[in-house]
Parts: C-alpha cells; structure tokens; sequence
C-alpha cells in the first residue's frame, strides 16, 4: 500500500503545529507517571507518531508498576488473577489491548461496487444510491480514534486505506468508461449529479473521473486534493489541540466524549452529513470536568439558570422568545451532558443524585430535571425500580427517591411537579408549563422568587 504521498500532505497541512506539539510531551510525562485512567485513553487515542513507544515504556517499568496498571485496566472478575504465572511482555501486550478501543467498528475491506454490466436494467438515482452505500461503509470502517490520529498528521493505516479504495473505484470507474458506449457515459453524467447529495468522497472521484474524459463540461467548484474532503472531521478534532493551556486531561476527557459523539453521528446512523463540520461543543461538560462536589455543581447550574431566565420575561409583559429558545436548548444539551458523563464515570452516579437534590432544596425545577432526565437515559432501570417500588403500598420512599419520582412522573402533565411549583415555587421546570398553554401559561409563573 502506497501511503506515503498521503502522510507527507497531511502533514503539510498543519505545519503551524510541526515546531512545539504540546501533547507529545504531555504523553511523555503521563505515560511515565503510570495514571491508569490517563495511559487506557493514551494508548487509545495514540496522541504520538510511533505506534510502539507505549509498549516501549511500558517494557522498561519494573514488573510490579506493570502489574499494578494491568490489575487497574482489568475488569473486576480479572483483578484477582495471579500475575506471577505471566511473562513481563505478555502483561505489557495485555495493558495494550485492554486500553485499545472496544468499539465495534466493521473491518476494512475491499471496495466492492464495480459498474453494472447491463447498466439499461438500472437507472442513475438507483447507481448513485450504491455507490453511496459502499463509500458510507468504508467510512465506517475508521474508529474515532482513528481520525484523531490522522488529523495530527500521523500516518494512519485505516484512514489511508479508506482513501486508496476510493481511489480504486476511480480507478473501475475510468476503466469502465474508456469501453463503454455515448449513452452509458451519458449515464454516468447523470449519477454525478444525483451523487452530489450523497458521499463527497465518491463524488469527487467519479467528477474527477468524467472531467479526465471529457464527459463533465462544468467546473463550479475549485479542484481539491481527496484527502481534503475529509476535513469536515479533520478539522475540528485539530482546532482542539490548539487549547494548550486545558492540557492533557482535560483533552482526553474531551476526546472521551466526542468518541460517544462521533459513533451516534456517523457510525451508528444510516445516512452521513459530509457537509457540516463534526460538531466538538459540548456544553456543560466543563462545568462537569471542573467541579469536584455536587454542592459547587448544584450552585454553579443554578447561578447560569438564574441569570438565563432574569431575561425570559421582557417589560413584564413579553416572552422572549430567543431567550426561551436558548433555555429549551440548554435543557436539552445539559441531559445529554449528563448521560455523556456517566459514560465518562468522571463523577459516580450517587453524585450526581445528590446533585439533583441540592438543585431541589434551591428550587431550581430547571437544572434538576436536566440532571435527572441525563440520569435516567443512562441507566433506565435505576428509575423503573424506583417506579415499582412507588406502586408498592408497603413501601415508604423517602428522599431523594420521592423527589425524584415527583420530578420525573409525567401523569397529567407533571401534576407532581407542577404541585411542587405552587408550594415552592422557583425556576421552572419549562415543558409541563408550554404543554399546558403555550407562552401565556409560562408568564403566569411570573414573577420568579427571588433567591
């Protein structure tokens, strides 16, 4: 496999970061410090030009350190295993494999559409759905940590092969057109333009392809390199990069979530947006990374809340409308940070109910149903047990299981809740209130108390 010419451009791209990358130094430091949950995400993530330089520090500690991190990455029914029957090196490949990616990414294979024989039996709208299909199932096939690596300009076997199978369907696609009639050319022309709405990658090949043999007579758009058309990833995985003064483990926690991100986007979902640049926001998780007590993260919610709905009602008259807009929105984003951080186990699960109940005693509806609605995506069964055991006349829920029930129990368009607002009125918990009436069902909960 040639890859070479495809390394050399992907570095001349980012020729700002050749003279000081900041993280290579960082995983230097981090892999000799030996931080379990720090070397898993470096290895994983491959923050480094040379694939073995973890098994080679790794080969130079002592066998105990070795043990230590192998019984620290190992699942809870392995940790118990005496290590003394192991080589050194054989513990070493274990660290790398446990803290390898355990995401289930199908495996690379050969392109496998080639033009139709018979092409008066298809039609072009049914060709270029196909060969949609085939360049979306390579894409697949590159794991989020994969494109990391790449887009720091390192050599990456996954993302290169991806490049070269689409280069080999031009290479079909040309082959095909020297032999064949005006009429399947014509067809071919047709594709292109039913496939601009479809996979970048395989539009550019095949543009490319038509216009070598004169069959594509427009050019509306600048010649680019075909690696270039993966910028829409590429991109916004480097801009995080350039947040040196976070560091390391702010950056791979980062780089933990976007996995979740990136897998539910373009892994996980038939279709492929190859226009809008892969989105790296992630709102509230700072909050999340940067709090160390559910006290500090109850008040810090409850403040940003605050200040968002001072500003809801204008003239003591008036919604406004792109303030409630933006409070919808935060809600939305603040439940998916929420789950995203159990995915994270930054903070354990019991802190974050215990977030819910400060947000509770503070009367702040908004941020705890968030919270609670984050909580309960996460781990469903958590809250149907809660639910089963409500229905259960001898038992006697006390709190916070009480308050969470209250605050989660859609029935009658959150009676519980809104029972809870007129006695203790506070910063509202938005969807029951628009349910029941819209904006003006909303101002009726003005004026909010003042804390």
């Amino acid at each position: 496999m040639n890859t070479s010419s495809d390394s050399r451009a992907v570095s001349q791209l980012y020729p700002s970061q050749a003279s000081y990358r900041w993280w290579e130094t960082e995983c230097d430091l981090a892999l000799r410090r030996f931080d379990a949950w720090e070397v898993r995400r470096l290895i994983r993530f491959r923050l480094y030009p040379n694939n073995e330089y973890p098994r080679q520090i790794l080969l130079s500690r002592s066998e105990s350190s070795v043990d230590h991190l192998w019984s620290s990455l190992s699942p809870p029914e392995r940790r118990n295993v005496d290590t003394s029957v192991s080589t050194h090196q054989y513990k070493v490949e274990q660290i790398l494999h446990l803290s390898r990616t355990d995401a289930a990414t199908p495996s690379p294979s050969p392109w496998g559409w080639y033009p139709n024989i018979s092409p008066a039996t298809r039609d072009a709208r049914t060709i270029a759905s196909d060969i949609d299909r085939e360049s979306r199932a390579q894409f697949k096939t590159v794991p989020f940590e994969d494109w990391v690596h790449y887009s720091l300009g390192y050599s990456t076997e996954s993302v290169e092969w991806l490049l070269q199978q689409h280069r080999k369907f031009g290479s079909l696609l040309s082959t095909y057109l020297e032999e064949a009639l005006a009429a399947e050319a014509d067809l071919y022309v047709e594709v292109e333009m039913y496939l601009r709405q479809g996979s970048h990658l395989a539009h550019h090949v095949l543009s490319q392809c038509l216009k070598e043999k004169g069959q594509l007579q427009h050019v509306d758009y600048a010649p680019v390199p075909l690696h270039e058309r993966l910028n829409f990833v590429i991109m916004p995985i480097r801009e995080l990069f350039k947040d040196e003064v976070r560091g390391l483990r702010w950056l791979l926690k980062r780089l933990s979530i976007l996995e979740i991100h990136f897998t539910r986007k373009y892994h996980q979902s038939r279709a492929i947006d190859w226009v809008n640049p892969f989105d790296t926001k992630t709102p509230f998780l700072d909050d999340l990374f940067s709090c160390r007590y559910p006290q500090h993260l109850a008040q810090r919610f409850t403040n940003f809340a605050r200040y968002k709905f001072a500003s809801l009602l204008t003239d003591g008259l008036h919604i406004n409308e792109p303030v409630l807009q933006s409070l919808t929105t935060d809600w939305h984003a603040l439940t998916a940070a929420v789950e995203d951080e159990c995915f994270l186990a930054q903070w354990g699960f019991d802190d974050l109910k215990m977030c819910v109940e400060l947000l509770y005693n503070l009367n702040n509806y908004y941020s705890a149903t968030a919270v609670l609605h984050g909580l309960q995506k996460f781990s469903p069964e958590v809250f149907e047990t809660l639910r089963r055991s409500a229905a259960n006349p001898s038992e006697n829920l006390e709190e916070p299981a009480s308050i969470f029930l209250n605050l989660l129990d859609s029935t009658d368009n959150y009676a519980a809740y809104r029972r809870i607002m007129q006695e203790r009125p506070g910063l509202p918990f938005l969807n029951p209130h628009l349910a029941e009436g819209g904006t003006e069902a909303l101002k009726r909960i003005f004026p909010l108390p003042e804390q």
